[in-house]
């Protein structure tokens, strides 16, 4: 792939791989820096990806892994930030509305839906950056998930359910 070629096709996702990167990096630095760690990393392996139709899903993969490792070499866990900075439509009501209950939510549930759903990162990929088996990413959005729909529903269900996390 040449220069121009890999340019070309990581033009348009910009945008996106930073709101990735924001997402769960939790701040603008730590975004910025791990991002243009994972482009360079790209570029320099750009010759290893085979079809260029798994483009985004490699550079997003890349840049995952590369937050990943910012994070666990700056010794934190992944933190919160406002939700509305990482939905695509931030003037729509019922986005903002959603993104207020998931910041209410504990840490561990929020950090599974933010990446799972704001970085939209596949549950392997989750358990990965934050170290934790697949199965407690899986359970925890679940419980995450059922603790949302309660607060939408304004029911105080599913606040026991798993105590501690």
């Amino acid at each position: 792939m040449t220069e121009a070629e890999f340019l070309a096709l990581l033009s348009p996702l910009e945008a996106y791989l930073f709101r990735m990167a924001l997402a769960i990096t939790g701040n603008s630095h730590d975004a910025q820096d791990a991002l243009q760690e994972a482009v360079l990393s790209a570029y320099v392996a750009r010759d290893q990806l085979r079809d260029k139709l798994y483009f985004k899903s490699w550079i997003k993969t890349i840049v995952a892994h590369q937050c990943g490792s910012t994070i666990r070499r700056r010794g934190r866990v992944v933190p919160m930030a406002r939700g509305e900075e990482f939905s695509q439509d931030s003037a729509r009501a019922d986005q903002g509305l959603i993104w207020n209950l998931v910041e209410e939510l504990p840490q561990s549930y929020a950090q599974i839906i933010i990446l799972r759903y704001a970085a939209d990162l596949k549950q392997a990929e989750i358990a990965e950056i934050l170290g934790v088996p697949v199965g407690t990413v899986k359970s925890r959005l679940h419980y995450a998930l059922k603790r949302l729909r309660a607060q939408i529903e304004g029911k105080e269900g599913g606040k026991n359910e798993m105590p501690g996390c």
